[in-house]
């Protein structure tokens, strides 16, 4: 599967770079399979910084879950929500009434270890933000990052003592 670059930790950009990476990185692979990708950015919200390489690794986890677990058009989508930058990976599957939490570990519907949505939610709050699913069909993850800024202009929010009402809905 396609990785993300050479981005070093800590190191901040514009969130409509870690968004052009991913497409770029997963276009190939869901076109392969019949599969559009779309991308829609609020333009306000395209020059937010974000810690890119963390970031980007929790988008190649959702887009990997979307393309190995979902099906039709896959759409990664930046937008305002209560006060936070949302970043969604939706598609046109449905998560299990079964699964009750994709973020357990060792949760799978197919053949792997159920480890990607679990490291991928750690991942996100390592980047300052707070990964949910926000709808279960059709499948929507929601990437939140608090919308304030800190001195080195990457978005920070602490996922263990935010407001869920701040941060968006959690189920």
């Amino acid at each position: 599967t396609p990785g993300p670059g050479s981005r070093g930790f800590g190191e901040s950009e514009p969130l409509d770079r870690t968004v052009a990476d991913a497409e770029q990185r997963w276009h190939a692979p869901l076109a392969e399979q019949g599969r559009q990708l779309a991308v829609m950015i609020a333009p306000e919200l395209a020059a937010t910084r974000v810690e890119g390489r963390m970031t980007s690794n929790v988008l190649d986890v959702l887009l990997e879950n979307a393309w190995v677990h979902g099906r039709g058009r896959v759409l990664i989508a930046v937008r305002s929500a209560a006060g936070a930058v949302a970043l969604d990976v939706a598609d046109e599957g449905s998560l299990s009434a079964n699964l009750l939490d994709p973020f357990l570990r060792g949760v799978s519907t197919g053949g792997g270890a159920g480890l990607g949505l679990s490291i991928a939610q750690t991942m996100a709050a390592v980047a300052g933000g707070r990964l949910v699913l926000s709808r279960r069909s059709p499948t929507r993850f929601t990437l939140f990052f608090a919308a304030s800024p800190t001195e080195r202009g990457v978005l920070t929010g602490d996922p263990a003592t935010a407001h869920p009402a701040s941060l968006g809905p959690s189920t």
